[in-house]
């Protein structure tokens, strides 16, 4: 299993490139065991996965591009590069028109574009905005309820709100603790918008780092 939609209903399962002819295949799958539809993706490697809310798209991270899949039919609905550079994050707008991504790891591309955050409509891949301000790769972003706005977190070790009518920051703050050594920064809205939910889980053992964990 590779990955689950948010209200459980559709499972993600990979087949490996070892055994479907050099390219790997995802089958989409019901919970209840039926068949929804298959995707050929025409890609060696997939890094994962990710469903929008709605459960009708599925993005599909492979190398410094994404593919965006209709789960319906397991049709391409487009394909979206990131400028040369892995995509490390992304995530759908609840109604799963629109699609953003981040990335900057793994050795690709020149750092140029590194903690850029960009958004596209998710049928067309039409860019509609770049956001600048991160310094260093971004490791975790999350959509208002009503799309609206986005957070962000990343590696420069601050959070930051962007309002996603102009593509401007309406506040930065910095984090407290260093993030070195850290496995999953996740930050998330509440359901209602009006709170912002930041995770911070140890890659070492917490007894160790008493004192500067969250």
């Amino acid at each position: 299993i590779v990955g689950i939609n948010s209200n459980s209903t559709t499972i993600a399962l990979k087949k490996n490139h070892e055994v479907n002819n050099g390219t790997t295949q995802i089958k989409l799958l019901a919970t209840y065991g039926d068949e929804l539809a298959t995707i050929e993706t025409g890609v060696h490697y997939v890094r994962k996965l990710e469903f929008s809310p709605n459960g009708e798209r599925v993005a599909v991270m492979h190398d410094d591009k994404i593919t965006v899949f209709d789960t319906n039919m397991g049709g391409a609905l487009n394909r979206i590069k990131d400028h040369g550079h892995a995509v490390d994050v992304v995530g759908f707008t609840t109604d799963g028109e629109k699609v953003a991504i981040a990335g900057g790891s793994d050795g690709y591309g020149d750092g140029r574009d590194r903690g850029i955050i960009r958004l596209f409509d998710a049928k067309t891949a039409f860019e509609i905005l770049t956001l600048k301000g991160h310094s260093d790769n971004v490791i975790s972003f999350d959509f208002s309820p009503d799309g609206r706005r986005l957070v962000s977190r990343s590696r420069d070790e601050t959070v930051r709100l962007w309002d996603l009518k102009n593509g401007k920051e309406i506040f930065s703050i910095k984090e407290d603790d260093q993030l070195e050594g850290l496995i999953d920064l996740t930050i998330v809205f509440s359901p209602d918008g009006r709170h912002i939910l930041k995770e911070t889980i140890w890659a070492e053992d917490p007894e160790s780092l008493l004192g500067t964990g969250e």
